[in-house]
């Protein structure tokens, strides 16, 4: 996909977190997107952001590590993320049914 359409794809997700603020999702997916353009401090700060309205969310704790992953893989420059409490109660239903239902689709 060209930069110009992930920029525009981008513009959807600000579009759905302007209109959802306190939504996890649009905040991960639009993190996905800062990493396939190489923007991983953005992609970590979304990860971040999404954990602060869902703090059991499995994909938001385990992004920060795929951009950070691949940030030094692909020679760009990482600063790192801030460390995310530990989650003492598991991952949300929500969380492991999308994981869940993921995997089942892979396979």
């Amino acid at each position: 996909m060209s930069r110009r359409s992930l920029d525009k794809v981008i513009s959807y997700f600000n579009t759905a977190i302007r209109l959802t603020p306190k939504l996890a999702v649009p905040y991960i997916n639009r993190g996905n997107v800062y990493v396939a353009k190489g923007d991983y401090e953005l992609a970590i700060a979304d990860y971040t952001k999404a954990l602060e309205f869902d703090p059991k969310s499995a994909v938001a704790h385990n992004n920060p590590g795929l951009g950070l992953f691949q940030g030094r893989q692909g020679g760009g420059r990482s600063t790192g993320c801030r460390e995310v409490p530990e989650n003492r109660d598991g991952p949300s239903e929500e969380s492991i049914l999308g994981i869940s239902t993921a995997e089942s689709e892979a396979r």
